[in-house]
Protein backbone atom coordinates (compact mmCIF):
# COMPACT_ATOMS: atom_id res chain seq x y z
CA UNK A 1 0.00 0.00 0.00
CA UNK A 2 1.24 3.53 -1.02
CA UNK A 3 0.81 6.41 0.58
CA UNK A 4 -2.12 9.08 -0.58
CA UNK A 5 -0.75 11.80 -3.44
CA UNK A 6 -3.98 13.75 -3.39
CA UNK A 7 -6.79 14.46 -1.42
CA UNK A 8 -9.21 12.26 -2.88
CA UNK A 9 -7.12 9.18 -2.90
CA UNK A 10 -6.62 10.01 1.32
CA UNK A 11 -10.57 10.56 1.41
CA UNK A 12 -10.65 7.05 0.16
CA UNK A 13 -7.80 5.28 2.59
CA UNK A 14 -9.28 7.34 5.48
CA UNK A 15 -12.55 5.94 4.33
CA UNK A 16 -11.29 2.00 4.18
CA UNK A 17 -8.81 2.28 7.77
CA UNK A 18 -12.07 4.12 9.40
CA UNK A 19 -14.28 1.16 8.66
CA UNK A 20 -12.12 -0.43 11.66
CA UNK A 21 -11.82 2.36 13.57
CA UNK A 22 -13.47 0.46 16.84
CA UNK A 23 -10.12 -2.09 16.54
CA UNK A 24 -7.33 0.64 16.33
CA UNK A 25 -6.80 2.31 19.72
CA UNK A 26 -6.42 5.94 19.53
CA UNK A 27 -7.80 5.81 16.02
CA UNK A 28 -8.94 9.57 15.66
CA UNK A 29 -5.27 10.98 17.78
CA UNK A 30 -3.47 8.55 15.07
CA UNK A 31 -4.97 9.83 12.02
CA UNK A 32 -5.71 13.32 12.91
CA UNK A 33 -2.95 14.61 10.74
CA UNK A 34 -4.28 12.69 7.87
CA UNK A 35 -7.31 13.90 8.60
CA UNK A 36 -6.59 17.74 8.48
CA UNK A 37 -5.24 17.35 5.34
CA UNK A 38 -8.05 17.06 3.76
CA UNK A 39 -9.20 20.59 4.63
CA UNK A 40 -10.36 22.38 2.05
CA UNK A 41 -7.45 25.15 2.37
CA UNK A 42 -5.16 22.01 1.29
CA UNK A 43 -3.73 21.75 -1.84
CA UNK A 44 -5.11 19.10 -3.96
CA UNK A 45 -1.42 17.48 -4.35
CA UNK A 46 -0.50 16.41 -0.64
CA UNK A 47 2.13 18.55 1.38
CA UNK A 48 3.19 14.68 2.69
CA UNK A 49 5.49 15.65 5.53
CA UNK A 50 7.07 12.81 8.84
CA UNK A 51 4.19 13.01 10.94
CA UNK A 52 1.74 12.21 7.77
CA UNK A 53 4.23 9.33 6.75
CA UNK A 54 4.62 8.01 10.68
CA UNK A 55 0.13 8.29 10.74
CA UNK A 56 -0.26 6.66 7.82
CA UNK A 57 2.49 3.76 8.32
CA UNK A 58 1.36 3.57 12.55
CA UNK A 59 -2.41 2.74 10.80
CA UNK A 60 -1.34 0.03 8.55
CA UNK A 61 0.40 -1.05 10.56
CA UNK A 62 -2.09 -1.55 13.71
CA UNK A 63 -4.73 -2.43 10.60
CA UNK A 64 -2.40 -5.66 10.21
CA UNK A 65 -1.76 -6.93 13.38
CA UNK A 66 -2.72 -9.63 15.34
CA UNK A 67 -4.91 -7.56 17.42
CA UNK A 68 -6.57 -6.59 14.99
CA UNK A 69 -7.08 -9.67 11.93
CA UNK A 70 -9.03 -12.73 13.50
CA UNK A 71 -8.76 -16.34 12.47
CA UNK A 72 -11.24 -17.48 10.39
CA UNK A 73 -14.51 -19.81 12.32
CA UNK A 74 -15.26 -21.94 9.77
CA UNK A 75 -18.69 -23.16 9.55
CA UNK A 76 -19.37 -19.65 9.92
CA UNK A 77 -20.84 -17.28 7.05
CA UNK A 78 -17.95 -14.44 5.96
CA UNK A 79 -18.94 -11.35 4.31
CA UNK A 80 -16.86 -10.15 1.54
CA UNK A 81 -17.04 -6.38 0.36
CA UNK A 82 -15.17 -5.62 -2.48
CA UNK A 83 -13.90 -2.22 -4.49
CA UNK A 84 -13.29 -1.37 -7.38
CA UNK A 85 -11.78 1.76 -9.75
CA UNK A 86 -9.99 2.41 -12.81
CA UNK A 87 -6.83 2.07 -11.23
CA UNK A 88 -7.36 -0.21 -8.31
CA UNK A 89 -9.15 -3.24 -6.77
CA UNK A 90 -9.52 -4.27 -3.62
CA UNK A 91 -11.40 -6.76 -1.06
CA UNK A 92 -11.50 -6.85 2.82
CA UNK A 93 -12.48 -10.31 4.00
CA UNK A 94 -14.80 -10.31 7.56
CA UNK A 95 -16.94 -12.60 9.54
CA UNK A 96 -19.30 -11.58 12.22
CA UNK A 97 -18.21 -12.44 16.13
CA UNK A 98 -20.80 -13.83 18.84
CA UNK A 99 -22.46 -10.05 19.31
CA UNK A 100 -22.67 -9.36 15.58
CA UNK A 101 -19.74 -7.23 14.80
CA UNK A 102 -17.77 -7.95 11.97
CA UNK A 103 -14.15 -9.02 12.22
CA UNK A 104 -11.63 -8.12 9.82
CA UNK A 105 -10.25 -11.76 8.60
CA UNK A 106 -8.39 -10.42 5.45
CA UNK A 107 -7.40 -7.77 3.40
CA UNK A 108 -6.14 -7.64 -0.18
CA UNK A 109 -5.39 -4.54 -2.81
CA UNK A 110 -3.72 -4.50 -6.38
CA UNK A 111 -3.32 -1.46 -8.72
CA UNK A 112 -4.52 -2.20 -12.48
CA UNK A 113 -1.92 -1.28 -14.72
CA UNK A 114 -2.48 -0.49 -18.37
CA UNK A 115 -3.54 -1.77 -21.12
Amino acid sequence: MSRPRTKSELRKLLGAFSYYREYVPHFAGISKSLTDLTRKQTPNVLPWTDEHQYAFECLRTKLSSPHVLRIPQFGKPFCLHNDTSGIAVGATLGQLDDEGFEQPLAFASQKLTGP
